[in-house]
């Protein structure tokens, strides 16, 4: 997932595939890998299936990451303005070029 940030790409079938993982085996998941998998498919314009595959207790157990699934929420229902002010720059932190990406 790291090089998947580093390099700027994005691998939707492994990424589904590890969240797979994660629901198979939540005492393994890492949110934080958790969460960049949710940016990147956000980024991908495909997160809206990965966002039900994460079990609830995970979500609410990382910060970062249901803070991730308010904003592909909000993303969805097209509140770009609610949308940027919730995310406001944490995202782009984490992965760079997130804002260039979301908003082509």
């Amino acid at each position: 997932m790291r090089e998947q940030v580093s390099k700027g790409s994005y691998d939707k079938e492994a990424n589904v595939a590890l969240v797979k993982l994660y629901q198979a085996s939540p005492d393994r998941c890492d949110s934080g890998v958790l969460a960049l998998v949710m940016i990147k498919a956000m980024m991908g314009r495909d997160s809206i299936a990965l966002r039900f595959m994460i079990p609830d207790h995970l979500l609410v157990s990382s910060p970062l990451l249901l803070k991730i699934c308010a904003c592909d929420v909000l993303l969805e229902a097209s509140s770009f303005e609610k949308f940027w002010q919730t995310e406001n720059g944490q995202v782009e932190a984490l992965v760079p070029g997130f804002s260039v990406v979301l908003r082509q």
